[in-house]
């Protein structure tokens, strides 16, 4: 089993600086989207930006993946690949997942953002998803499990009918992309037997409990229809089974005695919550 790998202060302050240009760069590649863009010019901007910042992309590579960000539209719910092809619309949604390397540090931050006009059901799609992670983050603290945060989110989101997406998750991040734990936006205790607090099938991420150098990310990624997946032929492309649009958001944590910090926020935002 992967082992867990806890930061100390001045590496969480390296991830914080990677990540404030991540979270900068969302807000910068927002103020552009409009109908008629197309999703490659939107990446070569994020490309420019984040060089122009001091970082590099920690997706271009990775396993392959060929550009600087993430750019998933409407039913994409994860990992589109950016295609002059794809031109945006009114009425689109667009997630962009942005993650940067500085210093040989990784800040991850994801969010959706509507094109032009969207109708009330899209605007509570994004905004029952954003505010999940501000739910799952009001329980944060040293000792609790990371199963908690996708109890939560499933108790939150549930009542809107929607799906939450249970083949990907949030995980650890900060020395490389993807770190343990696994961190579900699901009540994963059910299916696995487990009950919180107790161990009663062994040993899981899910059980593992927050506690100071842990560097995790978590994203939650809901769907209007179904929670069900599939990928396209291009080996990266993440839709929804039944076609209806996903939203997605992801912030980049850490858990102290001062609290919940993010470290995906501008350097004029306040990073405690």
């Amino acid at each position: 089993m992967a082992q867990l790998l806890l930061k100390t202060e001045e590496d969480i302050e390296r991830i914080a600086e990677a990540g404030s240009i991540a979270a900068e760069c969302l807000i910068y590649l927002s103020r552009k989207l409009k109908p008629g863009i197309n999703t490659l010019q939107i990446d070569r901007w994020a490309g420019e930006f984040i060089n122009d910042n001091g970082g590099i992309s920690a997706s271009k590579g990775y396993h392959g993946y060929p550009a600087e960000i993430c750019i998933s539209p409407n039913n994409v719910i994860v990992h589109g690949i950016p295609s002059k092809k794809i031109i945006l619309k009114d009425g689109d949604i667009l997630s962009l997942d942005i993650a940067v390397k500085k210093n040989g540090f990784i800040g991850d931050t994801a969010a959706t953002y509507p094109v032009g006009e969207v109708n009330d059901d899209v605007k509570q799609l994004l905004e029952v998803t954003e505010k999940s992670i501000y739910k799952a983050l009001s329980i944060c603290t040293i000792g609790s499990k990371i199963a908690e945060i996708g109890k939560i989110i499933e108790e939150y989101v549930n009542p809107y009918g929607f799906g939450i997406v249970r083949d990907y998750a949030g995980h650890g991040v900060g020395y490389f992309m993807h770190e343990k734990p696994n961190v579900p936006n699901y009540d994963a205790t059910r299916e696995l037997g487990y009950r919180l607090g107790t161990w009663t099938k062994g040993n899981s991420d899910i059980m593992i409990p927050m506690q100071t150098g842990m560097v995790f990310t978590i994203e939650p990624m809901i769907n209007q229809g179904t929670y069900r997946t599939r990928t396209l032929t291009d080996g990266w492309t993440v839709v929804t089974s039944d076609g209806k649009l996903s939203a997605h958001f992801e912030h980049t944590l850490t858990v102290s005695e001062k609290g919940v910090r993010l470290l995906t926020l501008t350097k004029e935002e306040k990073s405690f919550r």
